[in-house]
């Protein structure tokens, strides 16, 4: 697995990304001027960059399954008919799976994360989020037992996942139709309900 770097090895995004094979990092500088749209066509590729470049737009091309952000750059990502895998980054991105059924995974910042169609799930990996997740059609779940500040439309089952319980205002709570415990604490307690 390479880092291909950017404006270094390589002037654009697209241009690393042309020469990227399937796990490799795509690290842009803090020089970068940014403002890039960009055709994923390589699988599994991650994709870092610092704050102060900003406005990258991915798109996922037909068969890429998996697209990974890391660094801190606000970066929106477009999926595709797949069942995609997209990975968020400590920036406050907008993610948008498209159609398919899939996963995006919350990792900080203050996110716009859409499902769009079909069965999605969304796991908010990281303690007080905040942003907006909108499952679109389909049952939609969010995987998390701390639900942040985030603001939930579309989303039909929360899941505290294997944790001890949730917490999120009575507000939140009200955004989901069911509310469960897919892998219980090794305690074998029951995940208990918890309003703040």
């Amino acid at each position: 697995m390479a880092t291909l770097r950017v404006p270094g090895t390589y002037s654009t995004i697209s241009g690393a990304v042309a020469a990227a094979t399937a796990g490799d990092t795509v690290l842009v500088a803090a020089g970068y001027a940014g403002n890039e749209a960009v055709n994923v066509t390589v699988e599994n590729l991650t994709f870092s960059a610092p704050a102060s470049v900003g406005g990258l737009q991915l798109y996922a091309a037909p068969g890429i399954l998996k697209i990974t952000l890391a660094g801190s750059s606000a970066i929106q990502v477009f999926g595709n008919g797949s069942d995609n895998t997209i990975i968020g980054n400590e920036g406050n991105n907008f993610i948008d799976g498209g159609t398919g059924d899939d996963t995006i995974v919350y990792a900080g910042g203050v996110d716009t994360l859409n499902g769009g169609d079909d069965d999605d799930v969304v796991h908010i990996s990281v303690e007080g989020g905040a942003g907006s997740i909108d499952g679109g059609t389909g049952i939609d779940t969010v995987i998390g037992s701390d639900l942040g500040s985030f603001d939930f439309t579309g989303v039909e089952v929360l899941d505290a996942g294997g944790a001890n319980g949730f917490f999120g205002s009575i507000a939140q709570f009200r955004s989901f139709g069911t509310l469960t415990a897919s892998a219980q604490p090794s305690d074998s307690r029951r995940a208990a309900r918890s309003f703040r």
